[in-house]
């Protein structure tokens, strides 16, 4: 300001006027960002870093191209220098090589980082050669029939579940991927820090913010020993954990399901209050370390359900053009028109936001018919002759002694009482007593005397 101030003449203060035009707009525009929501400004975890954090992370990631140790971290604290190696691993879960070749190293007696030191477990040949197992690895996910983000996130949700295991790490063994890409995808297993990098690579991929989450569960006691993710979906953020949603057991490292698979969506895109089968989800269940700065939505992203229709269309020929299927609110019918007599197949396909009753969002075909009104006619008459012919048919067995006439029983052919009832058979009662048949079934006890 002082600067500006003591420029002289016209120039000057046109000089002058521009410079605090440009004050004003900074400070509205600092005061905007101040207003707005956090979760706005994050798409990694390196937005919520400090501008320290940010330098050294900057710095981290030059070192890790080049394949070199990071040094010269004094203006970092322990937790800063914390935060930036869990930053630049979740951020980046496509350098699966990472944890494992590079180290965090801090002054002793001082709260201040020194470096981060390379310290290669995996050599650049072994990286060069498992980066191509990888590549060849990585899933091309169908997202046919996707309309959503929520129907992306779950097609990448629901691949997991299905083709990778859970399975504990190997202890004492550096070379263990369980917790990296590399394990989910090519080995596919993988512990719940695999599944989280695993879930945020291919968010990434298919277009979706995604952030790594570490934190506690209601069965560590509040221990830091488990991971999960954010993902926003229509512009709010989300938590999804796709190692608990995996219904499988394990048996010997092998996938070994007890019922046929089925994907379990329990923990698909819920909110910091939805209510889970351990309780309120970020309060009791899922407890994170650090959130980033990002502020969850409170409830779950749900999508409506749709079913088609139960019955097949029906329509009568007369000419005109006939809609076998209507379009509805929760999905659009094609090839659902015709105008000449038979049978038609129409495709049901999802609006954004809805699935299925079964929990599928693929395409549903229905069939629906344009019927000729005199067939229709014609078989209605031979329906109502068949039907009335049933009873006619029921009598006639009656009167030849098919059946009993009192309960509706089958007879024998030499039956002389009802098996189910006991009654005499009427037609053979003569002959009966011609034999000198007297008693009845022991049941009944009748016995039958006289001129008949």
């Amino acid at each position: 300001m002082g600067r500006i101030a003591v420029v002289e003449g016209r120039s000057g203060k046109r000089l002058a006027i521009c410079g605090m035009l440009f004050l004003f707009l900074a400070a509205s525009a600092f005061l905007l960002s101040e207003g707005c929501d956090a979760a706005d400004s994050v798409d990694s975890i390196y937005d919520s870093l400090n501008d320290r954090q940010k330098r050294a992370y900057e710095d981290l990631d030059k070192a890790v191209e080049s394949g070199r140790t990071l040094s010269g971290l004094g203006y970092l604290s322990v937790k800063e220098g914390e935060e930036v190696r869990h930053a630049f691993m979740y951020d980046h879960p496509e350098i699966w090589y990472f944890a494992s070749n590079w180290n965090l190293y801090v002054h002793v007696g001082s709260d201040s980082c020194s470096e981060y030191r390379y310290e290669p477990v995996f050599s650049r040949q072994e990286i060069w050669r498992m980066d191509v197992e990888l590549a060849s690895s990585i899933p091309s996910i169908d997202m046919s029939f996707v309309n959503s983000e929520h129907t992306k996130g779950m097609r990448i949700h629901d691949w997991l579940c299905e083709n990778v295991t859970y399975v504990s790490r190997v202890q004492g063994d550096p070379k263990d991927h369980k917790g990296d890409i590399y394990g989910a995808f090519v080995e596919r297993q993988a512990v719940c820090e695999g599944y989280t990098k695993a879930f945020t690579y291919l968010c990434h991929k298919y277009g979706l913010d995604c952030v790594g989450v570490v934190g506690g569960t209601y069965k560590s006691g509040g221990a830091s020993d488990h991971a999960w993710n954010l993902v926003k979906v229509d512009g709010d953020w989300y938590f999804v954990d796709v190692t608990w949603d995996d219904p499988v057991m394990i048996l010997v490292g092998n996938r070994t399901a007890d019922s046929e698979w089925t994907v379990n969506r329990e923990y698909m895109l819920v909110g910091s209050l939805t209510m889970t089968s351990h309780g309120v989800f970020a309060y009791e269940d899922h407890m994170a370390d650090s959130l980033y700065g990002i502020v969850p939505s409170n409830s779950a992203h749900v999508l409506k359900e749709a079913s088609p229709p139960f019955l097949p269309g029906i329509s009568f020929f007369d000419g005109t053009v006939k809609t076998g299927v209507p379009s509805t609110e929760g999905y659009i019918a094609t090839d659902n028109t015709g105008m000449e007599r038979g049978g038609y197949t129409a495709t049901l396909i999802l609006q954004p936001d809805y699935i299925w009753s079964d929990g599928t969002i693929e395409g549903k075909s229905i069939r629906w018919y344009i019927l000729d009104p005199l067939l229709i006619a014609f078989l209605a008459v031979v329906s109502v002759a068949a039907l009335a012919a049933v009873p006619l048919t029921r009598v006639v067995r009656r009167k030849t002694g098919r059946i009993c006439t009192y309960c509706g029983g089958k007879l024998g052919k030499d039956d002389d009482f009802c098996p189910s009832c006991g009654q005499y058979r009427g037609r053979r009662r003569r002959r009966a007593l011609g034999r000198g048949w007297v008693n009845g079934p022991k049941r009944l006890e009748r016995s039958f005397t006289g001129d008949i």
